[in-house]
């Protein structure tokens, strides 16, 4: 008697450990058969390239540029501050 691949477990997937499984669990994704119906809440489009200069505070864009620096922000929260130029 073969089983249904569909109907296998995530958590026994190549690749998913047991806390990538909670998540997915989470997001209502608990079999194979569910991860290939899964429809994500939002899309990113992250196909247009915007110049840094060209950007707005807040905004949201993909950009592609070289990492000048790097260095961790200590305060309340640790921030990771990156340098980058295109």
């Amino acid at each position: 008697m073969n089983q249904n691949p569909l109907n296998i477990a995530v958590e026994y997937l190549k690749g998913v450990g047991p806390r990538r499984a909670e998540v997915l669990n989470q997001a209502g994704v608990a079999t194979l058969g569910d991860l290939l119906e899964y429809r994500p809440r939002r899309y990113l489009d992250r196909s247009t390239v915007r110049r840094i200069r060209d950007i707005l505070p807040d905004e949201e864009v993909t950009v592609v540029g070289t990492v000048i620096s790097k260095r961790v922000v200590r305060g309340g929260k640790r921030r990771l501050l990156v340098r980058i130029e295109d």
